[in-house]
């Protein structure tokens, strides 16, 4: 087995809340806005998934007030169970997918709600998690944080 280095990625596009970009060797990376606090991100070596799966995620009972909020706020109320079948997981209708600024910059790009941020190293892939424009509080390996084979 010989592991694969994801790296030089471009923005491709942007569909509602999910942004999409895409490595040298056809790999995709996915990061969706949910909510102020709540980003999904999928990497997908071969540019699909490679099992047919649903997405298993109940969905969310929370009253959304102001910005002033804290993060990540009060822990929602969820439904008893997810249907069997699960949820496609294209399927973000649960979630508030709130306005978010993003922008590239010098080899980077940048997602931002008003309560976290996530800094897209588009080379390496590095992510790092920030919040409020504070200082990192997570962050990927300078390199090889996504390999595969």
């Amino acid at each position: 087995m010989r592991l694969q280095i994801s790296k030089n990625f471009i923005y491709t596009g942007q569909s509602g809340p999910l942004l999409r970009f895409q490595g040298s060797s056809g790999e995709v990376f996915e990061l969706a806005v949910l909510d102020s606090n709540v980003f999904r991100f999928r990497f997908l070596p071969d540019g699909v998934p490679r099992l047919k799966r649903t997405w298993a995620i109940t969905g969310l009972d929370r009253n959304f007030t102001t910005e002033e909020d804290s993060v990540p706020g009060p822990i929602p109320t969820l439904p008893l169970d997810v249907s069997r079948e699960g949820r496609s997981r294209e399927d973000f209708s649960i979630f508030p997918c709130p306005p978010f600024e993003h922008y590239y910059h010098e080899g980077r790009y940048k997602v931002s709600t008003n309560g976290i941020s996530v800094d897209i190293d588009l080379e390496t892939l590095n992510l790092s998690w920030y919040y409020k424009g504070m200082t990192c509080f997570a962050s990927d390996l300078p390199t090889k944080g996504y390999c595969y084979d």
